[in-house]
């Protein structure tokens, strides 16, 4: 079992390493290049983990869900969303919603 383990990580270190050559590292537009750079090995990690409540929980809400899904995928969310903690518009990749201090 831990052999097959190994073999896996292995294999995905090197699917990993040929896909992040692929990359357009000089990707003009500032947010994707940072888009880019948090395609980490573990960085989907969290889609087939197991939901739990334990320390803090990984439990989410459908709309938390959603969200998430938007961010990961680089999916527009509707037009027109106002920010709950400012008031301010939304933009179209919910990047307001990361950095908003209210």
């Amino acid at each position: 079992e831990i052999s097959s383990w190994m073999e896996q990580k292995l294999w995905s270190s090197v699917v990993h390493e040929t896909l992040a050559k692929r990359f357009d590292w000089e990707a003009s537009d500032r947010m994707e290049r940072l888009r880019l750079l948090g395609c980490g090995t573990y960085s989907g990690t969290w889609i087939t983990s197991l939901p739990t409540e334990h320390n803090g929980g990984t439990v989410f809400t459908a709309d938390e869900w959603q969200a998430l899904c938007h961010f990961r995928l680089v999916l527009p969310f509707p037009s027109g969303l106002a920010c709950g903690g400012c008031g301010a518009r939304q933009d179209a990749l919910g990047y307001h919603a990361l950095g908003c201090s209210a």
